[in-house]
C-alpha cells in the first residue's frame, strides 16, 4: 500500500479539492461503484495468524491514484510551481484563503500544495506560508490538511518544528501533522507518538491510527497488537482504529478485518466497534446480522456495539437486546447502559422494566445518576 511522496501528495491535492467544492473527504467517501472489484491485503498478527482481506470496494488511495493525470503531466504541474517566489507564494495563500469564489480558492490552495511537493520548496518556504496562512486566518481544515502534507513531504522538518510552534498550537499542529508523517514515515510517528504523555496520546489518537491505516491496515493492527499489554482492558484504541478502518475504506472491509482477527479481548473491541457504526448506518441490516448469528462470543459483542449505537434511539429496544447477551459481565454492562438511555427517555417504564430486569439493586443508581 506505501506509495510514492509525490503519489502521496498529489492525493492530498485531490481531497483539498473536494473539501471546497463542498464535499467531505475522500477518506470519509464510499466507492460504490466499485463492489464487484476486488484488492486483497495479507499479514500477519502474533501467534502466525494469517489474515487476507479481500475488500468490497478499492482503497482511498487507489482510487484516487485513477484520477492522476499521466506522470509528464505531474512533472510539469510540479515543474510550473517549483519557481514560485515567495510574495508569489504569499499572494496564493491570500487567495486560497480570502477568495470569495470556492473554484479560485481551491485551485490556489493546490497550487500551494503543489509547491510543497518541489525539491526547490525549503523547509523556511513552507515554514513561511505556514506562517502566512495563519496570519490570514487560514480555517482550521486548511491547516489540517496543509500540516498532514508538510508530515508526508518533509518528516524531518515537519518534527523539529515541534520544538519551535508556540505552546499554544504545539498540540493542534501535532495532531495535524501526524497522521502525515504516520502515513509516509510510521516509525518516525510510532516512536514520536509513545514519547508522548498519556493524556496526549489519548488526545490525539484517531489521528496517528488514521496515519498508519492510510499507510497499512497490517501495520496499524500489529502496532495495537504490539504496544497493548495482555492485562490493558481497555476498549478505545481497537475501538478507535475500527471506526477509522471503516471511514477509510468502508463498513464491509472492517467487518472482515474484524471477524479475521484472533480471538482475544481486541478482536471483541473491534466487532464490537464495528457493530456500532453499522447500527448508526443502518440499523435494521445490524440487526438483520445478528439475528442470523448463533450463540457466541461474536454475537455478544455484535449485540453490545449494537446497543451502544442505538440506545439513545430506543432504550426500550435497547434493553430488549441487552438481555440477550449470553455473557453474564457483558450483558450486565450492556443492560446498565441501555437501561440509563431507557430511563432518559421513559422513567416510569423503564422502572417498572428494572424491577423485572435481574440487575442487582446496586444498578440502580448508575441508571439514574446522569439524569438527576
Amino acid at each position: 500500500m506505501k506509495q510514492s511522496n509525490l503519489i502521496h501528495m498529489a492525493w492530498v491535492v485531490v481531497t483539498i479539492s473536494t473539501y471546497v467544492m463542498g464535499s467531505q473527504w475522500a477518506r470519509h467517501q464510499k466507492d460504490r461503484e466499485a463492489h464487484e472489484m476486488e484488492s486483497g491485503l495479507a499479514g500477519e498478527f502474533p501467534g502466525n495468524h494469517k489474515i487476507r482481506l479481500r475488500p468490497p470496494g478499492l482503497t482511498r488511495k487507489t482510487r484516487t491514484k485513477s484520477l492522476l493525470p499521466g506522470s509528464r503531466d505531474r512533472q510539469n504541474s510540479i515543474a510550473s510551481v517549483a519557481s514560485l517566489t515567495m510574495e508569489e507564494l504569499d499572494s496564493l495563500v491570500r487567495s486560497a484563503i480570502k477568495s470569495r469564489g470556492p473554484i479560485e480558492g481551491r485551485r490556489a490552495f493546490d497550487r500551494i500544495l503543489q509547491a510543497m511537493q518541489s525539491s526547490s520548496l525549503t523547509t523556511e518556504q513552507v515554514k513561511n506560508i505556514r506562517t502566512s496562512m495563519i496570519e490570514s486566518k487560514a480555517t482550521g481544515e486548511h491547516l489540517r490538511l496543509f500540516d498532514y502534507a508538510w508530515g508526508a513531504s518533509q518528516p524531518e522538518a515537519a518534527l523539529a518544528h515541534l520544538d519551535e510552534v508556540s505552546p499554544d498550537q504545539h498540540d493542534a499542529y501535532l495532531a495535524n501533522m501526524i497522521p502525515g508523517l504516520a502515513s509516509e514515515n510510521p516509525t518516525a510517528a510510532i516512536a514520536l507518538f509513545h514519547s508522548l504523555e498519556p493524556e496526549l496520546q489519548e488526545k490525539i489518537r484517531p489521528r496517528f491510527l488514521e496515519g498508519l491505516v492510510d499507510n497499512d491496515i497490517t501495520l496499524a493492527t500489529n502496532h495495537l497488537y504490539q504496544s497493548t499489554p495482555p492485562e490493558n482492558n481497555d476498549w478505545r484504541p481497537m475501538d478507535t482504529l475500527a471506526r477509522e478502518i471503516e471511514k477509510d475504506q468502508g463498513l464491509d472491509t472492517a467487518l472482515a478485518w474484524a471477524a479475521d482477527l484472533p480471538k482475544g479481548a481486541l478482536r471483541s473491541n473491534a466487532w464490537s466497534a464495528t457493530y456500532a457504526v453499522w447500527a448508526n448506518q443502518d440499523p435494521e441490516a445490524a440487526v438483520k446480522s445478528i439475528t442470523e448469528k448463533p450463540q457466541s462470543s461474536d454475537r455478544d459483542q455484535a449485540i453490545n456495539g449494537f446497543i451502544s449505537a442505538y440506545a439513545h434511539e430506543d432504550g426500550d429496544l435497547a434493553t430488549d437486546w441487552a438481555a440477550q447477551i449470553t455473557s453474564p459481565t457483558l450483558r450486565e454492562g450492556a443492560m446498565i447502559r441501555a437501561g440509563r438511555q431507557y430511563f432518559a427517555q421513559d422513567q416510569e417504564a423503564a422502572t417498572q422494566w428494572f424491577a423485572s430486569s435481574g440487575l442487582p439493586q446496586s444498578a440502580w443508581a448508575q441508571l439514574t445518576t446522569s439524569n438527576r
